[in-house]
């Protein structure tokens, strides 16, 4: 599917930051959300709640065919459908036994992929039905960027078309950054620590000998995954016009995540200076005057603390590791029978669940961090605030000053384990009349009609033990609870019309047209409808065309997650980076930014992140999408196996569900850098948050209709058999 003109490659087994196993299909690279996946025309139940599917579960072995239908085909087959449509069918008369069992591996002989299926099929009662299973295991080793020299290192661009080896400025020695990076002085400078405490330069120029942290080696380039299948589809004649049939499915997979230790980035943090051990005399007084608090018990002139922005990379806590089961089943039971010589009756039932469980490992508290960096002024061995919060293990003090320097003890008492359990539940009810409308045909033969009934419930819940769910942590990111639902009645109408067949100029010419009425208990009733044609003038020429009103409802996630925390990369129109003109300076002040601080590294993002507030919306109503198609295809007599196909498409949805303002970065600009429709006072700047000292605190970001979307493109295809 990825090979297609028409995808973009969604998630797949590459994809560790982000990405958790799953492999997604992402038509138009519209959203993997916005593609409707299907098993022989009726759905598969998501994977989250943001209504992606993993085609994981789906038997490789048992698919006959994929059918891709683009351009929008919500009138048909309901939401979701904006981009279109990928229906997966399986074999249903299969016979006999096929085994089979693959092995790949690198050239490095490595990142091994071990598969094996075995598929039992046979006919019954004389061939009036079939009954088929499937069994299928998979397992994939891991591979890490730093198994190859050209994923080993994080890259940084030089500016000038150019990269060189960079990381992260958390590093595990601890840097400090105020003013310039790179130089020295009390009051502007970069910083970090030997393993005694002294306090040196942070080099951040080009060259191997700079102190990024290089994060890269330790993250998957492929992730393991051990995954187990189990399937059973079959159907049988009941009577000469009555076949009942039935599929089953079961998934059980297993998918590690692993990133580089936690990088703590920690602004506002106050740090005992004044007789700390882990300092030396130059290291308290060079922090004590750029940062003091002011208060200087003994009169020696370094303060008793400072606060400051820390940043230190967590190697003694451990790699970032998350451990990842998700199980899925679905059930699926119908009966087809033809009711007539013309028109026939197709109705199902189907039940799907999808749950899973993740524990993770090497996050850090927040909290517990702040706490262990204040010391006992009596007796600086001892935490200031010795409490840890109700736990029995009391507060270790933390040296952060030098790689290596975190006791085992301090590390125990920061490092806190979490998990969270999910659980996604469907149930659809489908009737489906279809056939021709007799004695009413046009010149091309019979006008074919189908119409229907749908009704489908959705629950999803999300379930993180406490520490995940406050957010209070550092590593992986925080995740509150989530829960709701939603159901939906769906009838269509589907027509054909063959217009003209076998004429001179019209060796075919038809149409057809849709129309589907749906109502959400979320979102209320929504239309959808369609009308597409095509023209052969000779048999090996045909010209086609469509408009299409897809529609596509609010997820379970878009519409009831409360708000959690991520860290988007941004610059800060008011900093140094941001290089703020006139104009931009006024709103800068304006919005609570002190004016001495504007245009400064003071105020420079950390690691060019910033902190984005994102959450749920109740109120959100469904995106709109008008899809317009034209192309033809050419397959010339006089090449026999040539086929030849051209068409355009034009798609724009409105009211497309995003996070307010495009994100985070694009919220920033538009409040200090457009005149029209940001400013002071404006729903782009009234959305950021600033502390006191004008560095942000965060950007509030919910799900809202505020944008719309298009895309215009090309799809060209040649092939030869």
């Amino acid at each position: 599917l990825n090979t297609l003109p028409q995808a973009v490659p969604g998630l797949d087994r590459t994809s560790n930051n982000p990405g958790n196993g799953t492999a997604t299909v992402n038509l138009r690279g519209l959203g993997s959300n916005r593609t409707l996946v299907l098993i022989n025309g009726t759905r598969v139940v998501p994977t989250g709640s943001g209504g992606s599917v993993d085609i994981n579960a789906i038997p490789n072995a048992l698919i006959e065919n994929i059918e891709v239908l683009t351009g929008g085909a919500s009138a048909v087959y309901g939401s979701d459908a904006v981009a279109g449509v990928v229906n997966f069918i399986l074999k249903d008369d299969f016979e006999g036994v096929a085994i089979n069992a693959g092995f790949e591996q690198t050239f490095e002989g490595d990142a091994g992929i071990y598969s094996t299926d075995i598929t039992l099929g046979a006919n019954v009662a004389d061939g009036r039905g079939n009954v088929t299973l499937n069994f299928a295991y998979t397992d994939r080793e891991e591979l890490f960027q730093g198994d190859r020299d050209f994923s080993f290192f994080a890259q940084f661009d030089d500016g000038a078309g150019g990269l060189y080896n960079g990381g992260s400025s958390g590093i595990p020695g601890t840097s400090i950054f105020s003013g310039a990076l790179g130089t020295f002085s009390p009051d502007s400078f970069g910083v970090t620590f030997d393993t005694n405490g002294n306090i040196r330069p942070f080099d951040t120029s080009s060259g191997p000998g700079n102190d990024f942290y290089n994060y890269a080696p330790v993250n998957y380039i492929q992730l393991p995954q051990t995954r187990y299948q189990a399937t059973a589809l079959g159907h049988f004649d009941l009577s000469e016009r009555v076949t009942a049939y039935g599929r089953s499915h079961f998934t059980a997979s297993s998918v590690p995540q692993q990133l580089a230790a936690t990088p703590i980035f920690q602004s506002g943090t106050q740090v005992t200076l004044d007789g700390n051990p882990f300092l030396t005399a130059l290291s308290q007084q060079t922090l004590s005057d750029a940062f003091g608090d002011g208060v200087d018990t003994d009169g020696n002139g370094i303060d008793d603390t400072g606060t400051m922005f820390v940043r230190r990379r967590m190697l003694e806590v451990g790699p970032r590791i998350a451990d990842g089961t998700v199980t899925s089943s679905q059930l699926l039971g119908g009966l087809k029978a033809d009711i007539s010589e013309s028109w026939s009756f197709d109705g199902y039932y189907q039940i799907g669940n999808v749950n899973g469980s993740n524990t993770q490992e090497g996050n850090v508290d927040r909290n517990r961090f702040l706490q262990a960096l204040i010391l006992d002024p009596n007796d600086p061995t001892q935490c200031a605030n010795p409490a840890a919060g109700g736990s029995t293990v009391g507060c270790a003090p933390m040296n952060i000053f030098g790689e290596g320097n975190i006791s085992q003890a301090a590390a125990d008492f920061v490092r806190t384990a979490v998990a969270s359990t999910f659980d996604y539940q469907q149930k659809i009810l489908g009737l489906n009349f279809t056939g021709d409308l007799g004695s009413l045909e046009l010149p091309g033969g019979a006008i074919g009609a189908a119409v229907g009934f749908e009704h489908i419930e959705d629950d999803f819940s999300f379930r993180p033990s406490q520490a995940l769910a406050s957010g209070n942590i550092a590593g992986f990111n925080g995740s509150p609870p989530v829960s709701g639902g939603f159901d939906v009645d769906s009838v269509y109408a589907e027509v054909y019309l063959p217009i003209l067949s076998g004429v001179k100029g019209a060796e075919q010419l038809d149409m057809e047209l849709a129309f589907r009425s749906s109502d959400y208990s979320t979102a209320g009733s929504v239309e959808s409808y369609k009308a597409s044609a095509s023209w052969a003038p000779v048999e090996a020429f045909r010209i086609r065309g469509g408009y299409n009103r897809a529609v596509r409802a609010p997820s379970i996630g878009e519409l009831f997650s409360p708000q959690g925390e991520n860290f988007p990369s941004a610059t800060d129109p008011c900093s140094a980076l941001g290089s703020p003109d006139a104009a931009t300076t006024a709103v800068c002040v304006a919005t609570g930014v002190p004016a001495n601080v504007v245009g400064t590294p003071a105020i420079n993002l950390a690691a060019g992140q910033v902190r984005a507030i994102t959450g749920g919306n109740p109120d959100l109503l469904p995106e709109e999408a008008d899809t317009y198609t034209i192309g033809f295809v050419f397959q010339p007599d006089f090449v026999e196996g040539l086929s030849l196909s051209i068409d355009y498409f034009d798609i724009v949805i409105d009211g497309y569900v995003t996070e307010f303002g495009g994100g985070a970065s694009n919220v920033l600009d538009v409040c200090y850098n457009d005149s029209v429709s940001g400013g002071a006072g404006s729903p782009f700047c009234n959305v950021i948050q600033r502390r006191g000292d004008g560095t942000i605190n965060f950007v509030s970001l919910t799900s809202a209709n505020v944008a719309e979307q298009t895309l215009k493109g090309f799809d060209i295809l040649a092939s030869y058999d």
